[in-house]
C-alpha cells in the first residue's frame, strides 16, 4: 500500500483499474444471468450466445479506431465519452423488452468497451513515468484476474435474490464514479488534429480480426457437430438407446458424445458376433436407431427384417457414398449438416445411464451390461493416471481395441480428458496399415489385444521395419 500511495501518477491507475474491472465483471455477471434472460424474453438459452458473440465483435472490430480516435479528439476526451457511452448502453440493456433490443444494447456496448479499455491503457502509458510502469501495468492487471473470479459469485447472488437486469444497472454507479474521478484527476492531451483516419486500413484490419472471431467461433461448433438436435429432431428422447455398428472412427467418437451427452444411452454393437445373436442385442436393448459404417451395409440388410422396431437406420456417410441397399436408410452427415452447430448440453444426473455393451453370448444369449456417467467419468480419470495408461496432452493415441469393447477400454473418453491426440484405425487393423498410420502420425501410445500387436511384428519382422 505505501509502495502504491507513493506512486506520482496513482489517481490514472486507479481510474484505468476500475474501467479495466467494470468491463471484465460485465461480462462474467451476465455468463450466469444468460438462462434467466433467455427466460425473460421466450428464447433458447443457446440464441442468448449472440449477446456475447456480438459484443466481442464489436470490440474487435472498433479496435482499430481507439488509437486514432485518442489521437484526433484527445486521449481524455475519448475516454469519458466511452465511460458514459458504457454506462448508457447498459442503462438500455436494462431496459430491453425483447430479445433483438437486448442485442443491440450489446452492440453498442461491445463499442463502447472498445474505446474505454485501450484508450485507458494509452493513457496509463503517457501519463506514467518510466520509473513506476512496471508497478502501474501490475496494478491494473489485478482487477482484470479478480472480476473473473468474483462475477460468477455477484451474477448469481443477482439473479437468485434480484432481477438480471441490475446485473446491468450495477455499471451506472461505477461508470459515474469514474467519469467524475476521471474528469478531475486525468489531464487533457492536445490533441492531434492533422492525423488522419486509415480507413481501408481500419477495414482491413478490423474485417481479419472479426473473421479470424467468427472462425475460431465457427471451428468450435464444427468440432461440436450437433448430432443432438439431429437425434433430437428424429424424436429420440432422454434414455432411449442409439445404437453403433462401427469401426473406430471419428464419426463413432461423435456419436459417443453425441448421444450420450443429450441424455440418450449409447449402445455399441460387436459387428463380429453373429447375425441372429446382433439381432437379439438390438431387440433387446431397443433401440430407436442404429448407426452403422457403409461396410457393413450387407450386415444390414440382413438385420433390418428381424429388427422391426427399430425406426431408423443411419449411414455414418455423406449422400454421395451411401451404399446400395435393400434397407432404406438416412445419412448421417445429411442429418447433421441439417441441424444448429449450437447446441448447449443440458444438465445429467450422474446415475443416469451412458453406455451400454454385450457380452460375446458364450453362455446364452449376450447379456447387457449398463455404464453410468459417473462410472465413465471415474473411469476416464482412473485410467488416465501415471500408474495407469499415463495419458498426457502431448500424446498422440491410438486405439486399436475396437471402441465396441468396453469403450475401447475409456481411450475415447481419457484422451480428450488429459488434451492428447487422437487416430484412429478405422477397418484397416492389420500390420501394414497400422505401422503406416502410427509411423505417419507418430503415435506414442496405443492399445489393443495381442493378436493384434503379433500381426504389427510379423510385418515389421517380415518388412524389415522398425519405428522411427
Amino acid at each position: 500500500m505505501k509502495r502504491f500511495l507513493s506512486l506520482k501518477s496513482r489517481d490514472v491507475i486507479v481510474v484505468v483499474a476500475a474501467s479495466m474491472f467494470m468491463a471484465q465483471l460485465d461480462g462474467a455477471v451476465l455468463a450466469v444471468a444468460v438462462p434467466r434472460i433467455s427466460s425473460d424474453f421466450g428464447v433458447p438459452v443457446v440464441s442468448l450466445s449472440l449477446a456475447i458473440t456480438i459484443y466481442l465483435t464489436m470490440l474487435v472490430a472498433m479496435l482499430p479506431v481507439s488509437g486514432w480516435a485518442a489521437d484526433r479528439f484527445g486521449a481524455r476526451r475519448v475516454f469519458l465519452g466511452a465511460t458514459l457511452g458504457f454506462g448508457f448502453s447498459s442503462l438500455l440493456c436494462a431496459l430491453a423488452d425483447g430479445y433483438w433490443p437486448f442485442i443491440a444494447a450489446r452492440a453498442l456496448q461491445g463499442i463502447a468497451a472498445a474505446l474505454l479499455t485501450p484508450v485507458g491503457r494509452l493513457i496509463l502509458v503517457r501519463e506514467t513515468p518510466k520509473e513506476e510502469l512496471v508497478d502501474a501495468l501490475a496494478i491494473t492487471a489485478m482487477p482484470m484476474l479478480v472480476a473473473p473470479t468474483v462475477g460468477p459469485s455477484v451474477g448469481g447472488l443477482i439473479v437468485d435474490y434480484m432481477r438480471w437486469e441490475y446485473i446491468f444497472l450495477l455499471n451506472l454507479p461505477i461508470a459515474l464514479v469514474l467519469f467524475v474521478i476521471a474528469r478531475l484527476r486525468i489531464p487533457q492531451a492536445a490533441p492531434d488534429r492533422s492525423r488522419k483516419f486509415d480507413i481501408v486500413g481500419a477495414l482491413l484490419i478490423s474485417g481479419a480480426l472479426i473473421a479470424a472471431l467468427t472462425g475460431f467461433d465457427r471451428l468450435s461448433g464444427g468440432l461440436a457437430r450437433p448430432l443432438p438436435w439431429a437425434l433430437i429432431a428424429l424424436g429420440v428422447e432422454p434414455g432411449e438407446r442409439v445404437a453403433t455398428l462401427a469401426w473406430n472412427g471419428y464419426r463413432l467418437l461423435e456419436a459417443y458424445y453425441g448421444t450420450t451427452g443429450f441424455g440418450a444411452v449409447c449402445h455399441t454393437i460387436n459387428p463380429r458376433l453373429f447375425p441372429d445373436q446382433i439381432a437379439y442385442i438390438i431387440n433387446h436393448a431397443d433401440d430407436a436407431y442404429v448407426l452403422f459404417d457403409t461396410t457393413f451395409a450387407p450386415l444390414v440388410d440382413v438385420l433390418a427384417p428381424q429388427c422391426p422396431k427399430v425406426r431408423g437406420w443411419i449411414a455414418l456417410a455423406d449422400e454421395a457414398h451411401l451404399p446400395v441397399m435393400q434397407t432404406p436408410v438416412l445419412s448421417y452427415e445429411t442429418l447433421v449438416t441439417a441441424q444448429d452447430g449450437n447446441y448447449e448440453w443440458p444438465p445429467i444426473d450422474e446415475r443416469q445411464a451412458s453406455y451400454l455393451c454385450y457380452t460375446s453370448g458364450t453362455t446364452g444369449n449376450p447379456k447387457g451390461a449398463l455404464y453410468s456417467h459417473r462410472s465413465t467419468v471415474l473411469h476416464a480419470f482412473g485410467a488416465a493416471l501415471p500408474d495407469a495408461m499415463s495419458l498426457s496432452a502431448r500424446d498422440c493415441v491410438l486405439p486399436v481395441v475396437p471402441m465396441f469393447h468396453v469403450n475401447a477400454w475409456g481411450i475415447p473418453h481419457s484422451a480428450p480428458l488429459t488434451g492428447a491426440k487422437l487416430v484412429f484405425p478405422g477397418k484397416d487393423l492389420d500390420g501394414k496399415s497400422l505401422y503406416e498410420l502410427m509411423e505417419s502420425e507418430r503415435v506414442t501410445y496405443s492399445a489393443g489385444v495381442p493378436t493384434v500387436w503379433l500381426g504389427l511384428l510379423n510385418y515389421l519382422r517380415e518388412a524389415k521395419g522398425r519405428f522411427s
